[in-house]
């Protein structure tokens, strides 16, 4: 009997603890929120945003919509969130 009741109390405070594990992950969830940041650009890449067209500088943050070309003799390494980076070489050309 003993063995038992000891078996319920360890699944119950098992159950316990995993309610408890995905609480939290469900409240401290992140909004999805991503940035995208020009870590480098080394000759000359345009970002065409709303119409304009802007030279690529380092720090700058690209938003969704812009287009981005990077022209001959050049490269750029973007940064997406703080932790992965995109290289781009001459000749590339994408939208976000």
């Amino acid at each position: 009997m003993k063995k038992k009741q000891l078996g319920i109390i360890a699944g119950v405070t098992s159950l316990l603890v995993v309610i408890a594990v995905v609480t939290v992950l469900l409240v401290n969830r992140t909004t999805g929120y991503r940035t995208v940041v020009v870590a480098e650009a080394e000759g000359t890449s345009n970002v065409t945003r709303e119409g304009d067209v802007i030279v690529a500088y380092e720090g700058m943050h690209l938003k969704s919509s812009d287009n981005v070309t990077v022209l001959a003799e050049s490269d750029m390494l973007i940064r997406l969130d703080s932790d992965k980076y995109v290289y781009a070489e001459a000749g590339t050309r994408f939208s976000l």
